[in-house]
């Protein structure tokens, strides 16, 4: 099994609605909850509802921040289905779905994606986030490709999608764990009891 210890989230994270309702940012990078450090991105927000947290302390810009709490918060992430923050990383071509319009288009690995229709889209999450609003439209994709830049242009399918798969895990540091046979067992129903709703 594998984790992103919070400390190896070098580009800061992506927040999702509730995150940035609280005040936290895209590029933030969380230091601790309640001042308690959490060894692992996916567990901040199990501990912020367990703990019943009234900080979160985020890095931003090199700058120390306490981003409160509210009661109302919780309840909310208490009944988000969202993920609440995610690690953002840069967009960088990994795989080609062969036949998608990626493909067709000329996109190729290895390009690292620096706009989509004039807008800076230099992370993954900003890609994907203007690709999917972009549903049965052309757009124009420029890439770094080695020290050129390349321009294309990529239509994007109904469902939002161009088809390729970006190079997370070459720019995060995942850790593994590794449980012996009396280990994983426990390991197991302590995963599946956090899944339940």
């Amino acid at each position: 099994k594998e984790f992103l210890p919070i400390e190896n989230t070098k580009y800061g994270i992506v927040c999702d609605s509730l995150a940035l309702n609280m005040g936290m940012k895209d590029g933030d990078k969380i230091l601790s909850v309640d001042n308690q450090h959490i060894e692992r991105l996916n567990k901040i927000p199990v501990a912020i509802i367990l703990d019943k947290a009234t900080s979160i302390q985020v890095e931003r810009n090199g700058q120390k921040l306490d981003i409160p709490i509210s009661e109302d918060d919780l309840s909310m992430m208490i009944k988000s289905k969202k993920t609440f923050v995610q690690a953002r990383f840069p967009c960088i071509v990994d795989t080609l779905i062969p036949g998608m319009p990626a493909e067709k288009s000329g996109l190729k690995f290895g390009d690292k994606i620096i706009s989509i229709d004039e807008k800076p889209a230099p992370y993954f999450n900003d890609a994907a986030l203007i690709i999917n609003n972009s549903q049965n439209k052309t757009i124009a994709v420029d890439v770094l490709r080695g020290s050129d830049t390349v321009s294309l242009k990529i239509p994007v399918s109904a469902e939002g999608r161009i088809g390729f798969l970006p190079f997370e895990k070459k720019y995060l540091d995942y850790k593994k764990i590794k449980y012996g046979f009396w280990e994983a067992f426990p390991a197991g129903l302590a995963e599946g009891y956090e899944k339940i709703v």
